[in-house]
């Protein structure tokens, strides 16, 4: 019996998918459990982790289908050194590490001269801006102006943040670091699947979600014709 040497690509992709899908459905789900002590807490830390992973995840994809196209010999997709011109060559030696996350998507695009979409960019700008200021430890001031209502206890009247959430965020609407709820996770996770669903038109790659919780969540490949917002809504709690 000859042994056979078998070659696979992997990349952790569906991971982060899945986990932000997952993390979406947690924070839904202590969210609408008022009863649990610091239920708001939680949910915070569950869309936070939501929000990392659904970067991590259009990221991974973008250097999915670059790798196709730059280094995987036998992708169909695959350019040969001898083919590129000067602006792919510059691109192959960017790759990955000196390029933003938005421009190796329009990288990839522009191999089969395509765009990408400006509302879809300028919320992939913002996803990056929040994820940078979430791993790198953004640092901010808050005053507070309170009301004393019972003894050791404040009713916050006003507050005025150093950082201008609605100019930072102004298209995903996304909250203050403090204050990420489900809502924001959600915001992140459709970013990131419309931008998986872009990158991976036309590639030798497939992407898909298998989420473990909710438990009917089931198995999703994401595909040009899926209904984003039909999805996140099935991964919603309900009670």
């Amino acid at each position: 019996m000859n042994d056979e040497l078998l070659e696979f690509r992997l990349s952790p992709g569906c991971e982060h998918l899945s986990l932000s899908a997952e993390f979406y459905f947690r924070a839904t789900k202590i969210s609408a459990q008022r009863e649990i002590g610091l239920s708001w807490a939680i949910a915070k830390r569950w869309s936070l982790s939501s929000v990392l992973h659904a970067f991590c995840a259009l990221e991974t994809a973008a250097n999915d289908v670059g790798y196709g196209i730059l280094e995987a010999e036998d992708s169909h997709r695959y350019i040969p050194i001898q083919n590129r011109d000067f602006p792919l060559s510059y691109f192959a030696r960017q790759w990955p590490n000196r390029l933003s996350c938005v421009d190796k998507i329009k990288f990839v695009l522009s191999v089969d001269n395509r765009s990408l979409n400006g509302r879809l960019e300028a919320e992939i700008r913002e996803l990056n801006t929040l994820r940078n200021w979430i791993t790198h430890g953004k640092v901010y001031k808050r005053v507070i102006l309170g009301d004393e209502q019972l003894e050791a206890h404040l009713r916050e009247v006003d507050r005025d943040d150093s950082v201008d959430w609605s100019k930072s965020f102004p298209n995903t609407k996304f909250s203050a670091l403090d204050e990420l709820d489900a809502s924001d996770a959600r915001t992140a996770l459709k970013i990131a699947l419309e931008a998986v669903r872009t990158v991976t038109l036309n590639a030798d790659i497939m992407y898909w979600l298998h989420p473990f919780v909710p438990e009917d969540a089931g198995y999703k490949i994401v595909h040009q014709d899926m209904n984003i917002n039909e999805y996140l809504d099935s991964l919603r709690y309900r009670v």
